[in-house]
């Protein structure tokens, strides 16, 4: 590949990218919408709801965080792909750190200006398992307090 060729591959990749990224934060959001509207369905006129309701909901809600576990780790995955085609291609463009993108090769400016604080990557993912397992929790309560129910009363 000549340089005008990885010239273009760069800019594709930053695009791309760019693009990936904000697909992540839409799915991250989209997902928090959709755990409030079943949280929501769960404490539906101040009670908690009983037998296959309380199931049923708490079923939806452990399957939607599986569910979209699997497509934000995809959608990262593919912004980790591009990084690495970004990283690869300023490398052998021979881009000086300051005037690059990737954060490895920028080194010390990304980790002075973007790379303190929190890994939002890791929280995108880890905050799905919590919920997941959350609602694989409440799916045990109600499914234990109907089997009580149907028991003792």
């Amino acid at each position: 590949m000549d340089e005008q060729q990885m010239w273009h591959q760069l800019e594709n990749a930053i695009k791309l990218r760019s693009t990936e990224d904000q697909i992540s934060w839409s799915i991250f959001g989209i997902f928090w919408a959709a755990n409030a509207i079943l949280l929501v369905a769960v404490f539906q006129n101040g009670t908690v709801p009983h037998g296959t309701a309380g199931i049923i909901i708490a079923l939806v809600g452990f399957g939607l965080s599986f569910v979209w576990h699997k497509i934000q780790n995809r959608a990262l995955n593919y912004v980790i792909f591009y990084e690495a085609v970004i990283e690869k291609l300023e490398r052998a463009l021979k881009i000086e750190g300051e005037y690059a993108v990737s954060g490895k090769i920028s080194g010390e400016a990304w980790e002075t200006i973007i790379g303190r604080g929190i890994r939002v990557r890791q929280w995108m993912r880890g905050s799905t398992w919590v919920v997941m397992i959350l609602w694989g929790i409440a799916l045990a309560v109600f499914f234990v307090t109907l089997i009580v129910k149907l028991l003792f009363v």
